[in-house]
C-alpha cells in the first residue's frame, strides 16, 4: 500500500529530472535545493517571516518530500509537523498552485506560502507540474483530502 501511494510522486520527481536528494539549503534562508544545486523553492519569497521560521518551513518541506520520494518512516512518523509549523504562522489549509502566478503556492487565506522554480529556469509545464507535486505532498502530510480542497 504504502508503494502504491508512493510511486506516483517518486515517477512525477523522476520525469521531471530532479537530482535527488532534494534538502533544505542551510546557507539560503527557506531554499529547498536538488542534489545538484537547482533552486526548486523558495519559502516566503516575500520575506514576511523571520528567516528563522522561513528555515524551519523549508526543513520541514523537505523532510515531507524525503518522506514521499523514499517512504522514509521515521520522517512520516513526523506528520503534520509541517501543519503545525505553517498554521502557527498564520497560514490555513489546504494549499493550491495559484493558477495566475506560476509556480506560486498559496494558502486557503490567500497567503503566499513558496515560490516553486523562482528563478524560471524549467518550461513553464514542468513549474506548473512541480508546483501541483508540492501541493498533493503537503497536503498529503497534513491530511487534508479531495473533499477538502476548494476545487
Amino acid at each position: 500500500m504504502l508503494a502504491e501511494t508512493l510511486a506516483p510522486f517518486r515517477a512525477g520527481i523522476a520525469r521531471l529530472g530532479i537530482a535527488l536528494p532534494i534538502t533544505a539549503d542551510p546557507e539560503l534562508v527557506g531554499t529547498l535545493i536538488s542534489a545538484d544545486g537547482d533552486i526548486l523553492c523558495l519559502v516566503d519569497p516575500r520575506g514576511a517571516l523571520l528567516p528563522a521560521d522561513a528555515n524551519t518551513l523549508a526543513a520541514r518541506l523537505a523532510d515531507i518530500l524525503r518522506a514521499k520520494i523514499y517512504g522514509d518512516v521515521a520522517v512520516s512518523d513526523a506528520r503534520g509537523a509541517f501543519r503545525a509549523d505553517a498554521a502557527r504562522l498564520g497560514f490555513i489549509f489546504p494549499i493550491a498552485a495559484d493558477e495566475t502566478v506560476l509556480g506560486s503556492l498559496v494558502s486557503a487565506n490567500d497567503r503566499i506560502l513558496c515560490f516553486v522554480d523562482p528563478h524560471r529556469e524549467r518550461p513553464d509545464e514542468e513549474t506548473r507540474a512541480l508546483t501541483r507535486l508540492f501541493a498533493d505532498a503537503i497536503n498529503g502530510d497534513a491530511g487534508v483530502t479531495e473533499r477538502d480542497l476548494p476545487f
